[in-house]
């Protein structure tokens, strides 16, 4: 009954979406990626070269190792800083040209099976940070509720992604349906003492209990250009543990949501509709 009422729910939500733009007849709709919630690829040779020499640009226009001291100067538990904003005009204008093309649209729409629009572009640069601990907020498990309706993220690793620098973890909606949800510990969640952000994310030990076996946890492990494609609106994940001082992660991500949607993402969104979008995310 429960399953019923989510799926009648969902495709409420996604109503407006395929009545006023519907996807194109041409686009072939990826029913392992709607079994699934997610999708492991490669980008095409020439973005690749483009990425390298993004790498490059980075490494010769920005001191990664004095950011880290800055961004833990001004918070002492930082281990993450988006520096999109940081690479050359350029280079940012070629990202957002790229993410925003037709053939990188119907890749998405074809996943999500329905017409989308690139919202966000983010480089994060994941750092050690001795402060910090391996189980706390984006690195314990959860959903993002930044998008009412569905929402797909690409992760791409700029550096190699390892056990050691922190790979991002998944669980298929094959194990985890996404009308199933971990239940949250009420003492947690009324403890003054833990942050904001602990509150609603799950440990890794009531996952592991959950599933019965470790190996349903799945990871990203990969190098440059390496892409995966996940709705993290209904997949559970979380990010890894930089685990040493001298390793660090840069992962580029684009955002996309249907183009009618209630989201976080969307600049242009008013105070009533994030009410809307808070409210209705609850309820989903």
């Amino acid at each position: 009954m429960i399953m019923f009422f989510y799926k009648l729910y969902n495709n409420l939500l996604h109503a407006p979406n395929k009545i006023f733009y519907p996807i194109s007849p041409e686009i072939i709709i990826d029913k392992s990626f709607k079994k699934k919630g997610y999708k492991i690829s490669k980008t095409d040779d020439n973005h690749k070269d483009f990425l390298t020499d993004l790498l490059k640009n980075i490494y010769k226009d920005l001191d990664l190792n004095s950011l880290k001291e800055k961004i833990i100067k001004e918070n002492k538990n930082s281990f993450n800083h988006n520096i999109f904003d940081l690479v050359s005009l350029q280079d940012r204008e070629s990202l957002k040209k790229y993410y925003s093309s037709q053939n990188q649209i119907d890749i998405v729409s074809s996943l999500l099976g329905t017409k989308c629009k690139l919202r966000n572009i983010l480089i994060n640069f994941n750092f050690y940070n001795s402060r910090t601990i391996e189980e706390e907020g984006s690195k314990m498990w959860h959903r993002d509720s930044d998008s009412l309706s569905d929402q797909l993220k690409i992760f791409i690793p700029l550096t190699t992604v390892s056990f050691e620098n922190g790979m991002f973890y998944f669980i298929s909606n094959e194990d985890v349906s996404s009308f199933q949800k971990f239940e949250l510990d009420k003492k947690k969640i009324h403890d003054k003492n833990i942050p904001i952000w602990n509150k609603f994310r799950t440990e890794d030990k009531k996952v592991i209990n959950y599933l019965q076996d470790e190996k349903k946890i799945k990871y990203f492990m990969g190098n440059l250009g390496d892409i995966l494609y996940i709705d993290t609106s209904r997949v559970y994940h979380k990010g890894g543990y930089v685990k040493s001082d001298n390793s660090f992660r840069l992962m580029l991500q684009a955002t996309y949501t249907p183009i009618l949607s209630l989201t976080s993402w969307n600049n242009n969104q008013n105070s009533v509709l994030n009410f809307l979008q808070k409210k209705l995310t609850n309820l989903k």
